[in-house]
């Protein structure tokens, strides 16, 4: 039986121990035995263990249990955070869990969440929905004695899983930090390109089996740039490269940006002569100088909440390259190759001699994989080949893949020759692609606008400004409602406060609705997840249970405040610039 984790080689025995109705629990493996729940008072004995009196714990920590242990851990977790704490339990062998299952109430971890076996896949879902910004620097997790021998690499599976879960929330907070107010400016700055932008909706499947070629700016485009020459179907480059494709002589079908900063500017040719397809959000400064056919797309309704315009959907990981796949896709290409995807510093470069802006090389030669949180060792393109990348790379590769898997009716190509190894490629050279689909050429290329005809972009945004004004006067009257609350719970009467503290916050609930209804949460949200970040991972904040029930509240309802107060001035923030950007297009003389 296939057995990568060696579940099938550890066997456990389960005794009624000393104390009435507790068992004890022995694990055997290579004749080693030792036991996880001792044949003396194992409940308390493992709950004494974890030392929960010194943990740093509050209601919204989120508990992840290695290990069943007849539930004596959940049980104590339970008594202190209450029934609603949010607890995971992971037991690596199904039949011990079954076998522990059936010794005890199952009613008691009704609301526990159980994993078992070779669940990775639905323990690395689960956990990124439920480790956000919240919960990420509020996970407890307690591993059963002598787990991490037993079930030594099953472990470092697991390990593995949380890290990268980890990992891919701290880039996505990173994210929403960097990218803060350029978000709500480069939208309000290039709903202004409407009228002259162009339907993505008319390529939807039009180049059937016309193969299609990605070319990133990994330092492997060296080897193959040349080949290219000899290719003739579409061709999609991220910006860096589009110098790279050109310079030999070689026209480029679309590029692709997916990039807010202002950095992403010197990556782009003088010439901005190439039909783009953007998201919404992208650096102004490149799309105010665009000069070909621009394709707005997004991957949220930023435009209908500015001017009530939907966009066409596209999906990325973020990655400029990862939008060129998805468009090649989305297209109908067949098959799809990819070059200069890299994913990883190859020969301790970052980039392709032939389009590098921003040089790291001197740097990357100093790193040592092994000492390194940022640098990892990954299986790189050859066989026996481990080459430098990071989690974000990591981050790209696996969304390629699972992209890969979710077409199996497209073949992808990977002629990089050389970098990390994307699972679900077929490895070719770029010289036997040209070989074997050189010959096909791609038809000629038509664009068609997006709108049918021009619309009045500057009283869309009038609408929108006062949308503003009335989802700020219904935050005035729910902080007026929560100060009244606050005000109640510290001057608390036993017999009146009870029924004035039920009639606020159900009106609450009903201010809390009232300022949904009015849509602006994708302008707001990097603005305000900004501003807010502190109060969503600081513990502070949190409901403490070592608190009393007031004091708790209390604290709640003044930290709703400042959730209030933080979303008014990213309204504020909203509202200044799209008046600024009307001004702006009123002195160039469009308004």
């Amino acid at each position: 039986m296939n057995d990568p984790y060696e579940l099938q080689q550890v066997e456990f025995q389960i005794r009624s121990s000393k104390e009435n109705g507790e068992y004890s629990l022995r694990l055997t493996k290579d004749e080693v035995s030792k036991f996880v729940l001792s044949k003396y008072k194992p409940k308390q004995k493992i709950q004494e263990s974890f030392n929960f009196d010194t943990l740093d714990y509050n209601r919204q920590t989120l508990f992840l249990i290695i290990g069943f242990g007849f539930g004596y851990v959940v049980e104590k977790i339970q008594e202190l955070v209450g029934d609603s704490a949010c607890i995971y339990v992971i037991e690596p062998a199904p039949q011990l869990l079954v076998a522990q299952a059936n010794l005890i109430d199952k009613d008691k971890f009704k609301k526990v969440v159980f994993l078992t076996g070779l669940e990775f896949q639905r323990l690395y879902e689960d956990f990124f929905y439920v480790i956000d910004e919240n919960t990420l620097n509020n996970l407890k997790i307690f591993v059963h004695p002598h787990y991490e021998y037993f079930y030594f690499k099953y472990m470092k599976r697991i390990t593995d899983i949380i890290n990268t879960v980890k990992s891919d929330r701290v880039i996505n907070l990173n994210t929403v930090n960097a990218i803060g107010t350029r978000y709500p400016e480069n939208a309000i700055n290039n709903v202004f390109l409407l009228n002259k932008a162009y339907d993505i909706n008319c390529h939807k499947d039009k180049y059937k089996d016309i193969p299609a070629l990605v070319v990133s700016a990994g330092p492997s485009l060296d080897k193959n740039l040349e080949d290219i020459k000899d290719f003739n179907g579409l061709i999609f480059c991220v910006g860096r490269t589009i110098q790279s494709v050109q310079s030999i002589g070689k026209e480029v079908d679309f590029t692709c940006i997916v990039d807010y900063s202002t950095k992403i500017y010197e990556t782009f040719p003088e010439k901005k002569n190439v039909p783009i397809i953007a998201f919404s959000t992208v650096s102004k400064e490149v799309m105010n100088e665009w000069d070909a056919q621009i394709y707005l797309v997004d991957t949220s309704p930023a435009f209908k909440e500015l001017v009530d315009i939907n966009l066409p959907p596209a999906d990325s990981a973020g990655s400029v390259s990862t939008l060129a796949l998805n468009m090649a896709t989305f297209m109908g290409c067949n098959p799809i190759i990819m070059v200069g995807q890299d994913l990883a510093y190859t020969d301790k470069k970052s980039y392709s001699s032939t389009c590098d802006v921003f040089n790291e090389d001197e740097f990357l030669k100093k790193v040592d994989p092994a000492k390194s949180t940022v640098y990892k060792l990954v299986e790189g393109y050859h066989p026996g080949e481990q080459v430098l990348s990071t989690e974000l790379y990591n981050g790209f590769r696996r969304w390629i893949q699972r992209h890969i898997a979710s077409n199996q009716h497209i073949t992808y190509i990977n002629a990089t020759e050389g970098g990390a190894k994307i699972l679900g490629a077929m490895q070719m050279t770029m010289q036997e692609v040209v070989e074997e689909y050189g010959y096909i050429e791609k038809p000629p290329i038509e664009h068609k606008l997006l709108l049918d005809e021009p619309i009045d972009i500057e009283a869309r945004l009038n609408v929108t400004l006062e949308t503003i004004e009335e989802k700020m006067k219904r935050i005035f009257e729910a902080v007026k409602l929560s100060n009244e609350l606050i005000h109640e719970y510290k001057n608390y009467d036993e017999e009146k406060s009870p029924q004035k503290i039920k009639e606020y916050m159900e009106e609450l609930d009903k201010a809390d609705k009232h300022i949904k209804e009015v849509k602006l949460e994708n302008l707001l949200r990097y603005v305000f997840m900004t501003l807010t970040t502190h109060l969503m991972t600081d513990g502070k904040y949190k409901e403490q249970v070592w608190k009393s029930d007031i004091e708790n509240a209390v604290h709640l309802a003044e930290t709703n405040n400042k959730m209030y107060e933080a979303l008014s001035i990213s309204l504020v923030d909203l509202k200044k610039k799209i008046q600024k950007r009307i001004e702006e297009e009123r002195e160039n003389g469009n308004g």
